[in-house]
């Protein structure tokens, strides 16, 4: 599906639109002890899956957004989490899956990355491993320019 919005018609309908909640539906953790030895952790984070079900409320709107994400040292799984996150938007515009994949892609990016960053904080705390920090999210645009990679959320 194509997210061709053009940025005036997605900002106008942004400014009439309210997020009402963000919340994880499901968290699913899993331990590789196994694969666990001293050395740098790194992190792949993959957005698995979108979606737009339908809400009842005719001024409601629901993302759900399912990522996945693996630790790993030397190129072997610690850990695994797969979550799925809820954004519920109220807005008065009629709105269709074209601005929610957008939003999805941008905005909502933004709006989920600090929880989804103090979850898996809090959820390799709790494992016994050392507590992992993500990455501060950076614009893709600032990081293409100083050539280095984003987070691939």
């Amino acid at each position: 599906m194509s997210d061709n919005i053009e940025p005036v018609e997605y900002a106008r309908i942004l400014t009439n639109t309210l997020l009402k909640k963000l919340g994880f539906l499901e968290i699913h953790s899993v331990l590789h002890l196994e694969n666990y030895e001293a050395g740098e952790m790194s992190v792949d984070i993959i957005k698995n899956d979108t979606q737009f079900p339908r809400a009842n409320d005719a001024d409601m709107y629901i993302i759900l957004d399912k990522y996945k994400i693996t630790g790993n040292v030397k190129n072997r799984p610690v850990f695994d989490i797969d979550t799925t996150i809820i954004l519920l938007l109220e807005t008065k515009e009629k709105i269709d899956d074209i601005f929610l994949t957008k939003f999805s892609k941008s905005t909502g990016k933004l709006i989920i990355y600090p929880y989804l960053r103090q979850t898996v904080q809090d959820l390799t705390s709790k494992m016994g491993l050392p507590a992992l920090s993500l990455p501060l999210w950076q614009n893709p645009t600032t990081i293409k320019e100083e050539k280095k990679e984003a987070v691939p959320v």
